[in-house]
């Protein structure tokens, strides 16, 4: 693990420096940088320890609908007299080694909302969480994905107050309920 903090660490601190903000004071921004190398340590602790669910990632950034080497066609989604093709970018999915279980994940930069939290939260289909339902029905054109039987979303929020990591789950059951709530 240390090998993977030191290279994170490495990597982080260069492309931070290659996207340091104009005109920031030094001080300022040694501090803010070590806040970020701080955030992003965290998120790899909470990855690894996590690792024994049997999920490791296998898309980045996978693309579908009409941008630039968009690898899923749109996700198509009709309302009485309108058609809405939704397109995006789904920041990662991870697989199980047997290809039956699959997790969706958004990456959040902010505090994890309260409406998000806990078992009294508002549904799938509220607000933005929509967005996990869109990327679950924008993943069944992609041939690679048809032995998955079980598909589990999340939010993952890297929390800049606190420099924490904070999930935000929602089970196989859920996102098909999602999905289905969407026109079609």
């Amino acid at each position: 693990m240390e090998e993977l903090q030191i290279r994170l660490a490495s990597e982080a601190r260069s492309r931070l420096e290659n996207a340091r903000p104009p005109g920031i004071p030094e001080l300022l921004w040694q501090v803010e940088l070590d806040f970020l190398c701080e955030m992003l340590q965290n998120w790899l602790v909470f990855e690894i320890n996590r690792s024994h669910e049997g999920l490791a990632p296998a898309y980045v950034e996978l693309t579908f609908g009409q941008l630039p080497k968009a690898q899923l066609p749109a996700y198509r989604v009709v309302a009485g007299r309108h058609t809405f093709d939704f397109r995006g970018r789904i920041d990662r999915i991870d697989l199980s080694a047997d290809g039956t279980r699959a997790r969706i994940l958004d990456y959040k930069v902010g505090v994890l909302p309260k409406t998000m939290e806990g078992k009294e939260r508002i549904s799938l289909m509220a607000g933005e969480q929509m967005q996990l339902a869109v990327y679950r029905a924008a993943l069944s054109g992609l041939p690679e994905l048809s032995g998955v039987s079980s598909v589990q979303g999340e939010f993952l929020h890297l929390q800049p107050r606190d420099g924490r990591t904070v999930s935000c789950s929602f089970d196989p059951q859920e996102l098909v309920k999602g999905v289905d709530h969407l026109p079609g």
